[in-house]
């Protein structure tokens, strides 16, 4: 039989806004190490001899595509970004970081003065402060229009299930993810040859 083993709570030492901080701060660690790669990416490309780099894509020896690679220099590269003074605006997810690469200097000063540059935005809040027009906006538009294509339809499903996609893959152990990546480059690469570079 096993050994049952007793639990003692401990007394509360932190509140809950010490814990809230902690974690928190341990959470903000992505940001810097979303830094880091697009800065080792960009040694690489620097360092490595011509058509190297992207044979570490092409070989699935990098966790990413190429395309996210040269997405992930562009955040290194990002001084707004990189400014210590708004780390604690930022979000950690370095799709919607990128996102933000592509704000001018004064839509970027005004997202931060208003908040609306928070570490829990979303993609469409930084098309808004692109002043781009909603993709809800847009869909209505086009559902008005004439009926959809098949092709239509299947980039309407693409787009439905990439939330899902992203969910399982931030549940995937770190040696799955390459795969999962490869696969789907793979798959796209199909559709679009242009995702095989």
């Amino acid at each position: 039989m096993g050994m049952a083993i007793k639990v003692t709570k401990l007394p509360n030492t932190r509140s809950r806004a010490d814990w809230a901080a902690l974690i928190s701060c341990a959470w903000r660690e992505q940001l810097p190490s979303i830094f880091e790669t697009g800065n080792l990416l960009e040694a690489a490309k620097a360092e490595l001899l011509h058509g190297e780099w992207e044979l570490m894509f092409k070989n699935n020896e990098a966790p990413f595509s190429k395309r996210m690679g040269n997405m992930l220099i562009k955040i290194a590269d990002d001084e707004r970004l990189r400014n210590g003074k708004h780390a604690s605006h930022l979000p950690v997810h370095w799709s919607i970081l990128h996102e933000l690469t592509k704000l001018t200097a004064a839509q970027f000063e005004n997202g931060i003065a208003s908040g609306a540059i928070n570490p829990n935005m979303q993609r469409k809040d930084v098309r808004k402060l692109r002043g781009i027009e909603p993709k809800s906006v847009k869909k209505k538009a086009a559902a008005s229009a004439a009926p959809q294509s098949e092709s239509k339809n299947l980039v309407e499903w693409i787009r439905t299930i990439g939330p899902q996609i992203e969910f399982a893959y931030r549940e995937l152990p770190e040696e799955d993810k390459g795969a999962l990546l490869a696969g789907l480059m793979q798959t796209f690469a199909i559709l679009e040859p242009s995702y095989a570079e």
